[in-house]
């Protein structure tokens, strides 16, 4: 599909052309087939790869591409290319994916940022499942300068961009709306994750949507205990402004994180299958394609006989049960 502007009446026009490619040979994480077009217009020349693959997710089969169902063996990658700052280079992004893929896993997680196209190139060519993320805070403050601020007048215009930077890497294979957003505790939030999730199909229909949430946080903030808060951030802006030499309080983040090393992930795994925790989660699961557990391992096979219609995604887990989420997933 190409829009054109007519130069006689200044109209946006749409022109599509379809193409058939005969014998297709499809990609897949075991074959990452893919193709290149050359399409030019006047002076104006475009080379674009791409891949054929088909995706389809019910709670049946779970995911499965090209008709054969694919288990997640995934890993967040945060920003980790060290000293080579926030830039990004292709050879870096290839060197990552190669090391994660000889290791046994075939998907990642952009944490918590949508993630460069040298990333999705370097995905599509090694066989690599990808699940691009937006953002990390919507309209709380995790720290006083964060993007919340921008977020409300800019959303539909990121997640516009995420998509059609997306689309032709075959390689992603979900969309995340967020990270630890405990604004899914909340009506106003709950609302904003379907119209997120919607605005997504809108754009995109062929992957599915979901938002990696913290289930024992979303509990705490639901009672005033909240990991975040605007109130939290600007203390901790104000603390940090304070001499380094005296000692501060732990707030936000800093505060929690200090809880979970000294009680310990199993603190936190337990503290997700209370009873409040499902309460303050259910409606943004009912709001999304695939429902985002953090450290929710205890939950699943509790949720899955009381939601059978649920598909679950450990988007954040700790390390060590990596062998026993691979067990529960088969």
């Amino acid at each position: 599909e190409k829009r054109i502007v007519s130069k006689s009446n200044g109209q946006e026009q749409k022109a599509v052309f379809l193409l058939e490619i005969p014998d297709v040979k499809r990609w897949s994480p075991d074959s990452p087939h893919l193709y290149t077009l050359n399409a030019a217009f006047g002076n104006d020349q475009v080379t674009e790869h791409f891949g054929v693959r088909t995706l389809h997710w019910n709670e049946r089969e779970g995911m499965t591409i090209n008709g054969k169902r694919v288990i997640l063996r995934g890993a967040c990658v945060h920003h980790d290319n060290g000293l080579l700052g926030a830039c990004t280079f292709p050879e870096a992004e290839e060197r990552k994916v190669r090391i994660l893929k000889e290791n046994g896993y075939n998907a990642i997680r952009s944490s918590h940022y949508p993630c460069s196209r040298a990333f999705l190139d370097a995905c599509d060519r090694q066989g690599m499942l990808m699940m691009d993320e937006y953002v990390d805070v919507w309209y709380i403050h995790k720290t006083k300068y964060d993007y919340a601020t921008e977020l409300k007048d800019w959303w539909k215009q990121d997640l516009k961009d995420m998509v059609e930077k997306d689309f032709n890497h075959p390689s992603v294979i979900m969309y995340s709306t967020g990270n630890e957003v405990a604004e899914t505790a909340q009506k106003k939030g709950i609302a904003f994750t379907r119209c997120m999730t919607e605005y997504l199909h809108s754009l995109d229909g062929t992957r599915p949507v979901t938002c990696g949430i913290n289930i024992f946080f979303n509990f705490l903030s639901s009672i005033g205990l909240g990991v975040y808060s605007d109130d939290k951030a600007e203390k901790t802006a104000e603390n940090a402004a304070k001499d380094a030499s005296k000692k501060k309080k732990p707030v936000g983040s800093e505060f929690y994180n200090t809880l979970a090393c000294l009680a310990g992930d199993y603190f936190m795994k337990m503290g997700a299958t209370l009873p409040p925790c499902d309460w303050k989660t259910k409606d943004a699961y009912a709001a999304m394609d695939v429902a985002g557990y953090n450290y929710g391992i205890f939950r699943y096979k509790h949720d899955l006989r009381k939601y059978p219609k649920r598909l679950i995604l450990g988007s954040e887990t700790f390390c060590k049960d990596a062998y026993d989420f691979w067990e529960i997933a088969k």
